[in-house]
């Protein structure tokens, strides 16, 4: 289990998850709003990030959800693809999903 914080180009301020699986392009990760709360999943293209740190915060979190349990699985019949496919996996496992682009105060 592994907690990193993420800071992506042009967006303010540094997002959190726990580590589920990565390949050459791209992260996923349970995303961590806040504290210890786990909630949903993020995937993060590599091309954006600037850089990706474990600093003490991110091991006290990592201590914390140990404790709890959370499930760090990758979900059921996930592989790493295009974009293109990777949404398409997203809408058919989930029905609904959150897509942030360009600026880290609007969603679609």
């Amino acid at each position: 289990m592994k907690v990193e914080a993420y800071k992506i180009k042009g967006w303010k301020g540094k997002q959190q998850g726990l580590l589920i699986s990565e390949n050459k392009d791209w992260i996923l990760v349970k995303h961590i709003p806040v504290d210890y709360v786990v909630d949903g999943y993020k995937l993060y293209s590599k091309k954006y990030l600037k850089k990706r740190m474990t600093t003490t915060a991110e091991k006290q979190i990592e201590r914390v959800l140990r404790l709890k349990e959370i499930d760090t699985s990758v979900p059921a019949n996930f592989v790493f693809g295009k974009a293109i496919e990777l949404l398409k996996w997203s809408e058919s496992k989930f029905g609904l999903f959150e897509f942030q682009d360009g600026s880290d105060k609007e969603l679609f």
